[in-house]
């Protein structure tokens, strides 16, 4: 009928003003292109991002690694600090083994030093003070933080040149740093001391044996002459000891070899 008709009409009518009205409220391609672009500047960035995390794991890998080899470098400058010398050069090296060891301080890793500086400027003087005498003018040790040079000072905090140190204290000194490292640095690493005593007087002789050469490591080879350790040292000593050699030159050989047992003119 004419009345249903009319009705279907503006239902119609109805839904299509509706249907203009959702149209409208659609956002024109003029507005939202600005959303577009930056929409694409935000993944251009991510993928930037990513890139850099990509780049900055691979150099967290490349610092493990040098971090590693300055481990093993330490390690191996330790032990070859400890080699054999020969005895008409000791003298020359002692006064310039403070500056040699100054280097296998740099070689630790940079911000382990920062951390325990201290503690390593105090566990060389412990290991200082068990080897000097008691009236020694060293009160304290410091180590820079920035150049890790080593310097000395009394009591009242006068510093100490290197020169006012006798032969002997300088060689206590250089072993003590030598046996404060080791100690820091954890590991058990075997020690090789040729001439061990070289021309330290009988006090300090006495002070190497009682506290030194029993705690310097777990493996502790000396390569000592029958005017270093002997009697009363040798004795005090024999405790520790656990295989003795005599190493004996061959005139019509030319040769050395090795045999059992402990230099005769020694014991």
């Amino acid at each position: 009928s004419a009345v249903n008709l009319l009705l279907v009409k503006k239902k119609i009518e109805e839904e299509i003003i509706l249907i203009d009205r959702k149209i409208n409220t659609i956002p024109t391609f003029e507005s939202v292109k600005g959303l577009f672009s930056e929409y694409a500047k935000q993944e251009e960035k991510l993928r930037s991002v990513r890139k850099e995390k990509e780049i900055l794991l691979v150099s967290l890998e490349e610092i493990d690694n040098e971090i590693k080899s300055n481990e093993t470098e330490y390690n191996t400058l330790l032990i070859s600090s400890n080699s054999a010398h020969f005895e008409q050069k000791r003298q020359s090296q002692i006064i310039n083994h403070i500056d040699t060891l100054k280097e296998i301080i740099i070689s630790f890793n940079k911000q382990l030093v920062s951390e325990n500086i201290s503690k390593l400027e105090k566990k060389i003087k412990s290991k200082f003070d068990q080897l000097k005498r008691k009236e020694s003018l060293v009160n304290r040790i410091e180590i820079s933080p920035t150049d890790y040079s080593m310097t000395l000072y009394t009591s009242g905090r006068l510093e100490i040149p290197a020169d006012r140190l006798s032969a002997g204290e300088r060689q206590l000194l250089a072993i003590a740093i030598l046996w404060g490292l080791a100690d820091s640095s954890g590991k058990e690493l075997p020690t090789i001391i040729d001439t061990p005593m070289g021309r330290l007087d009988g006090e300090h002789r006495t002070r190497l044996i009682e506290k030194y050469f029993p705690n310097a490591a777990s493996q502790v080879i000396l390569l000592s002459t029958d005017e270093e350790i002997y009697g009363q040292y040798y004795s005090k000593l024999k405790p520790f000891i656990a295989q003795e050699y005599n190493i004996v030159y061959n005139e019509t050989e030319k040769t050395s070899y090795f045999s059992n047992g402990y230099l005769e003119s020694a014991l």
